[in-house]
């Protein structure tokens, strides 16, 4: 799998018309550690595997929201979700936690 450039990233975002900030900062792996504020609302995004790890899931919540991880298995007709492993992160999605 190709995996996209930060550049291409933000050519997509101005072919689409979608104004955006670019924040450099260290690596968040909890929103309760944010060291900046941003306008609008704050969203934070999980990786979850099934039960056997054949299907995987990104959950995008409010940054307030907490996951019930076992009402969004019966949900989506899973027996059971767990977080993705760090160290797969780089492979499904080309970045590293906190990115």
């Amino acid at each position: 799998m190709s995996r996209a450039t930060e550049q291409v990233a933000y050519e997509l975002l101005k072919k689409l018309g979608i104004s955006f900030q670019k924040v450099d900062h260290p690596a968040i792996t909890s929103v309760k550690n944010v060291p900046f504020s941003l306008p609008g609302p704050q969203v934070k995004n999980l990786l979850l595997k099934s039960r056997k790890g054949k299907q995987i899931y990104l959950v995008i919540l409010p940054d307030e929201k907490h996951a019930d991880l076992k009402q969004l298995a019966e949900q989506l007709k899973e027996k059971r979700l767990s977080f993705v492993s760090e160290e797969q992160l780089p492979d499904l999605l080309g970045v590293p936690a906190g990115t």
